[in-house]
């Protein structure tokens, strides 16, 4: 008589532990993610903020040569800050004094018109432009000097 007692209890412990187990809710692939990125957790273990992207202001040729008029500095630290995307008719492309190409987009304002200088391994796309093409630019690093803007870190979009 002891044996069948024994056989129930253990019967009933299995079906105890399979039914805990099977309660367990699994994983799925498309579960939440928190909200810190692998390189924000990183930085914040090594004690340091984590790199932000720099913004992107999308602008003309025209409208960069405008803000350059009205106010240069705060123009120079916005595009020190941040990426600029500038959209404008090519007037003139040259070679800069280190042999990189220097892009002219019409666009004056008050200003000369502005200056885009690229990498030296941009001349196989940009040779071939021709005066008056559009033509779309990514820079940083923009200033101005005696009524010239010059943005650097260029290149062809």
């Amino acid at each position: 008589m002891n044996t069948p007692r024994s056989a129930l209890f253990l019967l009933f412990a299995l079906a105890t532990i399979i039914l805990l187990v099977g309660c367990r809710r699994p994983a799925t692939v498309g579960a939440a993610q928190p909200d810190a990125s692998v390189a924000e957790v990183v930085h914040r273990a090594q004690g340091s903020p984590p790199v932000q992207k720099p913004s992107i202001e999308i602008i003309s040729a025209r409208a960069l040569a405008r803000d350059f008029a009205s106010d240069s500095a705060a123009s120079t630290r916005r595009s020190a800050r941040q990426v600029v995307e500038v959209t404008g008719e090519l007037g003139n492309l040259e070679a800069g004094g280190d042999g990189v190409p220097v892009l002219t987009l019409r666009g004056g304002a008050g200003f000369k018109d502005p200056r885009f200088v690229l990498d030296a391994d941009a001349w196989p796309d940009v040779s071939t432009l021709k005066t008056g093409a559009t033509v779309r630019l990514s820079c940083r690093d923009g200033s101005e000097s005696a009524g010239q803007v010059t943005l650097k870190a260029c290149s062809l979009l």
